[in-house]
């Protein structure tokens, strides 16, 4: 016990945090920790044909059974947020106000990166599972790469879900108007993922498992870019020309002149 609160408060001093930041820290720990357990539970389920995998069925009838012409047509337009050339520009215009707004440079490029490292993981994982797509007949678009997971799903929830943990942290000062801005862009990540389902492209679980990667890689990127930034400490001439590791803290810490 005493070890554990002695490497908490070593933690602490190192990053320079309050009980706040301590707090945030061990929530964002634990919401990326359950996502991926998440993620690896429906990955099995999927490689096994069990679990959840067994009700997709009967999961995606319901949203094909309910479709009318308007409900489609909003489908269409919401699934182009999570299209990669409409996230690219949403993560490089983010960069640009964070940037702009005296952010520091690591946590102003924390959604492109967290989209760049979901879009990574996701392409791997489908080429691994190789999971087929809903029957053509399902399908009111045209896709050809693998089902599992949703890359729309992945890939918008890992920006939308960083920009707005970003924003809670550079733009943001009230807690009710961090926590919306974080409720806005996991909102946003949600409506492209159920858009995929009314199209008739992915699976449920397909969905579910982007979500929940897509919670994981946000989560992680931005907390791992924050914590770095909090690292920058003035360099010492005495200590010579600053190592690899201090170059890249302090690129990260730096901010707008």
């Amino acid at each position: 016990m005493t070890t554990c609160a002695g490497i908490v408060a070593a933690f602490r001093r190192r990053f320079a945090l309050d009980g706040r930041g301590l707090v945030a820290v061990v929530v964002a720990s634990i919401a990326s920790g359950v996502a991926l357990v998440g993620f690896s539970q429906l990955a099995d389920n999927v490689s096994d044909h069990d679990g959840l995998v067994s009700g997709d069925p009967g999961r995606l009838a319901f949203f094909v059974d309910h479709r009318t012409p308007g409900i489609v047509e909003a489908a269409r337009g919401i699934t182009n947020l999570g299209s990669f050339q409409v996230l690219v520009g949403v993560a490089v215009l983010a960069g640009v106000v964070l940037w702009w707004r005296r952010a520091q440079l690591g946590l102003a490029l924390a959604p492109l990166a967290s989209l760049a490292l979901a879009a990574g993981l996701t392409s791997a994982v489908k080429y691994m599972v190789n999971r087929p797509r809903p029957p053509v007949y399902l399908r009111l678009v045209t896709e050809n790469e693998p089902s599992f997971p949703s890359g729309h799903a992945t890939d918008s929830t890992a920006l939308y879900l960083a920009l707005g943990v970003a924003a809670a942290i550079v733009l943001f000062r009230r807690p009710l108007t961090r926590a919306l801005g974080i409720a806005v862009g996991a909102t946003v990540g949600g409506l492209v993922g159920l858009s995929r389902l009314v199209l008739g492209v992915h699976w449920p679980t397909d969905v579910v498992a982007g979500w929940a990667l897509g919670t994981a890689v946000a989560v992680l990127v931005v907390t791992t870019s924050a914590l770095l930034v909090r690292l920058d400490r003035r360099h010492d001439p005495a200590r010579g020309r600053p190592g690899r590791w201090e170059s890249l803290v302090r690129m990260a810490a730096r901010t707008r002149a």
